[in-house]
C-alpha cells in the first residue's frame, strides 16, 4: 500500500509541476502556489517551497534561452526597482519564517486583487483609455514605490510559500504592456527573485540530496510543461493573455486564502 501511495504522489507531482511551467511559460505569470499543497504534503512546507524554488528556476533559465531575442524590451529600471524590494522580502522570509502568519498575506493580496480586477474591468466597461486607466504609474516616484512594494511583497510571499506571483502580476498588468514586453518583463522578474531565493533556502539546510534527487526526476515535466507552454503562448493574443492572467490572479489568491485557513 505505501509503495502505491508513492507511486501516485510522483505522478501528481509530475502533473503538478508541469502545469505549473505551462501557465509560467505560457503567460510569464507565477503560479507555483499551486503545486504547494501537493509537495508540501509528501515533504513539509520548507522542503516543498525549496523543491519548487528550484524548479521554477530551471523553467525561468528555459524561458530566458527561448526569449533571449526579445530581451531587448526589457526597462531595466523596473526590474532593479522590484530587485530591490524582493531582496528585503526574502531577508525578512529568511529571518522571520516561524513568526510569520501567512494567512494574513493572503487575506490582504487577495481583496488587493480582487480590487484590481474590479477596478479594470470597471475601466474598460467605461471606455477608459490605456492612458487613463494607469494614470498613477505617470508619476515615477510613484511608480518606483509601488515597484518596491510590489518586490517587497513578493519577494516574502514567494520565499515562504511560491506565493510572489500575485505582486509582480499587478504591477505589470497595471503598465499596459504589449504581449511580449508583459511576458519578458514577468519573466526575467521571477528568475531574479527566484535566483534571490536560493540562499534562503541554503541557509535553512534545504539543499540536500533529497531536494536535488526531487528536483532531478520532476525536471522532464518542467521542460514538456515549458514546450508546451510556450508554443501555446506563440497562438494567443494580448486581450487573451491579459484576460486569462486576471482570471488566474482571482483563482491564485483565492486559491492562497483558502489553502492558508
Amino acid at each position: 500500500m505505501t509503495t502505491v501511495n508513492l507511486n501516485d504522489s510522483i505522478m501528481f507531482s509530475f502533473i503538478a509541476v508541469g502545469f505549473i511551467a505551462f501557465i509560467k511559460a505560457s503567460t510569464g505569470g507565477g503560479y507555483a502556489i499551486l503545486a504547494m499543497p501537493l509537495l508540501a504534503y509528501k515533504y513539509g512546507a520548507i522542503r516543498a517551497a525549496a523543491i519548487l524554488g528550484i524548479c521554477v528556476v530551471i523553467v525561468d533559465v528555459c524561458l530566458m534561452v527561448i526569449n533571449k531575442e526579445q530581451l531587448y524590451l526589457i526597462k531595466i529600471k523596473k526590474i532593479l526597482t522590484i530587485s530591490v524590494g524582493a531582496i528585503f522580502g526574502v531577508i525578512t522570509g529568511t529571518l522571520f519564517l516561524e513568526f510569520i502568519k501567512t494567512v494574513y498575506l493572503n487575506y490582504t493580496l487577495m481583496i488587493l486583487a480582487y480590487l484590481y480586477v474590479f477596478q479594470y474591468y470597471y475601466s474598460r466597461k467605461k471606455s477608459t483609455s490605456c492612458a487613463d486607466s494607469s494614470y498613477l504609474f505617470a508619476n515615477p516616484i510613484f511608480d518606483e514605490v509601488i515597484g518596491i512594494v510590489a518586490g517587497l511583497y513578493s519577494g516574502l510571499l514567494s520565499f515562504i510559500c511560491q506565493a510572489g506571483g500575485p505582486p509582480i502580476t499587478i504591477y505589470f498588468l497595471r503598465q499596459e504592456l504589449s504581449k511580449n514586453e508583459y511576458i519578458i518583463h514577468c519573466m526575467l522578474t521571477f528568475f531574479i527573485i527566484n535566483i534571490i531565493k536560493l540562499p534562503g533556502y541554503f541557509a535553512l539546510n534545504q539543499f540536500d540530496y533529497l531536494t536535488l534527487k526531487t528536483v532531478g526526476m520532476l525536471t522532464p515535466a518542467l521542460l514538456l510543461g515549458t514546450m508546451l507552454g510556450v508554443t501555446f503562448n506563440k497562438y494567443v493574443s494580448r486581450s487573451f493573455l491579459y484576460g486569462f492572467s486576471h482570471l488566474l490572479l482571482i483563482i491564485m489568491t483565492t486559491f492562497m486564502l483558502v489553502d492558508g485557513l
